[in-house]
């Protein structure tokens, strides 16, 4: 559209222009006398007096090609805002971290170009702070969220108080636009995920910045007011929830897949898996309540594993957390009953020469323009997450072994750890 604008108006002010210059020549006189009545008309128009007249028609014309051009006309606004961010170290060893934020759209214009600009500052105030951008060239829309990973150094380790920044383009070759407000949030040094900080503790923190003062880590900030409006029923009905266990979560043998007429022929002859699912069994441990608003999630998987087309890219935390598992789940799980989430399909070709010959497909629903087929490496660490009301969160590592050796099984899963009310 913007495109068809600029050049409808090149061509209308190179018309005008012409008819113009014609239209005031003395030869042209006795041809446009003997022309169509239409003609006569948009030659008198473009040379009538007063001369601001045509004049002022080429302006507007200059006027409209340069702000369409530059991108000046007022249009709808893009609202981006991260919904997942996490800080990891890159390395078991060293000073290198990776910001990975999740970024949603929730207008229906189109993010071009994303550039995300994250300042750091050390709660110490011992050092200066320092500041990452990255840009993301995928279109980000209302159906289909990023992730974008920033990489920093930090060293030594301490808490962060961080304020992050989106600027996009509304279509290619746009003016980069700056969104505001931007967002605040602090780490503690050692959790993973980053908390939102209230108006208040931003506006304590970016003033002591000012004034160079150390930020204590442990520092006492008053809550949002809307964390104000919450009632002291609900703080109880929440204290009670972190302290009652009521999942479990267990990994299962790797499933066989028995459609395949050649799996199951090697299964009768007690030989190894190469095609199957990879499931969880997650368990109601209430022997006399049931656990209603039950919701499951796949958080992360270390190393990303990479997409079977290469330019489709890899796994991303932000779009895992978005897989629906709810046609495996129910919503209300039965006290002492159990249930199956199968998470992924893993294949081998008999032929198979090395892990980028695996096939790793992933069950539940995906978000809309993302893909599910992905090849893994000989190692990975999944976390999962479920919930329900009046319980504490269970979250639970896993480590998945991949292998391409016809006298191994394909995949194998095992327990790594699982933590009952981690915030």
């Amino acid at each position: 559209m913007w495109r068809f604008l600029k050049w409808f108006s090149l061509a209308l002010l190179a018309l005008w222009g012409l008819v113009n210059f014609i239209g005031n020549l003395d030869e042209a006189q006795s041809i446009v006398a003997k022309q169509s009545a239409t003609v006569k008309m948009l030659i008198g128009l473009a040379t009538a007096a007063p001369w601001w007249v045509p004049i002022g028609i080429l302006v507007v014309c200059v006027v409209l090609v340069v702000c369409l051009e530059l991108d000046l006309l007022p249009h709808a606004r893009a609202e981006l805002s991260p919904f997942s961010t996490k800080i990891v170290r890159v390395t078991s060893v060293g000073d290198k971290y990776r910001l990975r934020v999740g970024v949603k759209n929730t207008s229906k214009v189109k993010a071009v170009d994303t550039q995300i600009t994250t300042v750091f500052w050390r709660c110490s105030g011992k050092r200066k702070p320092f500041t990452v951008r990255k840009s993301n060239a995928n279109p980000i829309s209302q159906d289909v969220p990023e992730q974008v990973e920033l990489d920093f150094t930090l060293n030594p380790i301490e808490p962060l108080f961080i304020m992050m920044s989106f600027a996009y383009r509304s279509r290619e070759r746009g003016r980069l636009r700056q969104q505001h407000p931007s967002f605040y949030y602090r780490w503690s040094g050692s959790d993973s995920s980053l908390v939102h900080a209230s108006r208040e503790e931003r506006d304590v923190i970016i003033e002591r910045l000012k004034k160079r003062e150390t930020i204590p880590p442990a520092i006492e900030f008053p809550r949002d007011v809307e964390n104000q409006r919450v009632t002291d029923a609900a703080r109880e009905e929440k204290s009670e929830a972190q302290g009652l266990q009521g999942f479990h979560i267990e990994a299962l043998p790797p499933i066989a897949d028995l459609t395949n007429i050649t799996q199951v022929s090697w299964e009768r002859r007690k030989k190894v898996i190469f095609t199957g699912d990879a499931a969880l069994r997650v368990v109601n441990v209430l022997p006399a309540q049931g656990i209603d608003l039950v919701s499951f999630r796949l958080l992360s998987i270390t190393p990303p594993m990479d997409a079977v087309k290469v330019w489709e890219g890899h796994t991303q935390d932000a779009i895992l957390e978005c897989i629906d598992f709810s046609a495996d789940i129910p919503a209300t799980l039965v006290a002492g009953k159990a249930s199956t989430v199968k998470l992924f399909k893993v294949t081998r070709p008999l032929a198979a020469k090395s892990l980028k010959d695996v096939s790793v497909e992933f069950y539940g629903k995906w978000p809309d323009e993302h893909h599910a087929v992905f090849t893994p490496q000989e190692r990975h660490e999944i976390v999962v997450e479920i919930t329900g009301k009046g319980v504490s969160r269970e979250e639970t590592t896993f480590q998945l072994r991949f292998s391409y050796k016809e006298t191994e099984p394909v995949f194998s899963i095992s327990t790594i750890r699982s933590a009952v009310g981690k915030a």
